[in-house]
């Protein structure tokens, strides 16, 4: 039987002002500057029994997890958009319809991979205080990049890729990555 955490005394002391860093596991020399994600929500199909007197929830078989998005900070090479997009091309050129080629270029990234997400102390930015790893992860978009020759040189460039994923877990079951 599982048994569920206490909680600490830092119960109230909230994540604000905290930093976000985002990795894959295949490609431990890259990282993600995360500048906003969702945790994603998690829910268990339940069985109704219909009875006479009422219908009775039984716990189902299945848990649910919702797509992990996040929003980071796009390096001045462009390297981890690019890593992204290459990523979502290679597993593409899997399947049957269309022919595999050798284009894009991330070494084993043609697959899934597991990621993590580090949350750092909002007090001390080099302390991570929580990691989140997400099993068998792939994206399967990235969004827009606007270019404008009118932004400031202190305007930062974002972008949001989306990843579907089997399940996650905290850093208590986690090896510490980074």
């Amino acid at each position: 039987m599982t048994t569920c955490p206490s909680p600490s005394n830092d119960i109230l002391t909230p994540l604000y002002g905290s930093k976000f860093q985002f990795g894959i596991q295949k490609l431990p020399n890259l990282s993600f500057s995360v500048q906003s994600f969702q945790l994603p929500s998690v829910t268990i199909d339940v069985d109704l029994q219909d009875t006479p007197l009422q219908t009775i929830p039984h716990r189902g078989a299945n848990v649910n997890y919702e797509d992990l998005s996040i929003t980071f900070i796009v390096d001045s090479k462009m390297d981890n958009y690019k890593v992204l997009y290459n990523w979502i091309m290679n597993w593409r050129d899997r399947c049957e319809c269309c022919a595999p080629n050798n284009l894009y270029d991330v070494g084993e990234m043609t697959d899934f991979s597991d990621g993590y997400l580090n949350i750092f102390d909002p007090k001390d930015k080099s302390k991570r205080i929580s990691t989140i790893k997400f099993i068998d992860m792939i994206p399967y978009s990235i969004g827009a990049i606007e270019f404008s020759t009118t932004n400031q040189e202190d305007t930062i460039v974002t972008a949001t890729a989306s990843f579907k994923f089997t399940y996650f877990m905290f850093d208590d079951e986690v090896k510490s990555y980074h």
